[in-house]
């Protein structure tokens, strides 16, 4: 009887022995992944810092550029307003042709200073 429960006694203390193992391995990993887990932990502000510094950046890049289309863009528009217009708008008159009338024309054939100035044609331009 007492070499059977020393049988069982051995058994059982094999048993924890190597349930104890076990629980040591699990507890070696456990810690290992709390160390790996603690210096991501140190390294995440850095990091946050680093990705804060790259988008401030970025984001400078991005305001400038912008900057930079508006002025080509505001430009471009004002080189496409200044264009040279058809020629029979370039020199459009908002008063009436001196010339239409039947009358100043009659009164034009006969005095010679006025025909001549008739046909000739001035043009004035101011820069």
């Amino acid at each position: 009887m007492v070499a059977q429960c020393r049988k069982k006694c051995e058994s059982m203390q094999e048993k924890f022995t190597e349930k104890l193992e076990q629980l040591h391995t699990a507890y070696q990993k456990m810690a290992k992944r709390c160390q790996m887990m603690e210096q991501e932990i140190e390294s995440l502000p850095k990091d946050k810092q680093e990705l804060q510094e790259n988008f401030s950046e970025k984001a400078r890049q991005k305001r400038k550029l912008d900057e930079m289309y508006d002025q080509l863009r505001s430009e471009y528009e004002s080189n496409k307003r200044s264009a040279i217009q058809p020629a029979n708008n370039f020199f459009s008159r908002n008063d009436p042709d001196l010339f239409s009338n039947p009358a100043a024309t009659m009164m034009d054939n006969r005095d010679p200073i006025r025909k001549a100035m008739k046909n000739d044609c001035f043009v004035i331009v101011t820069l």
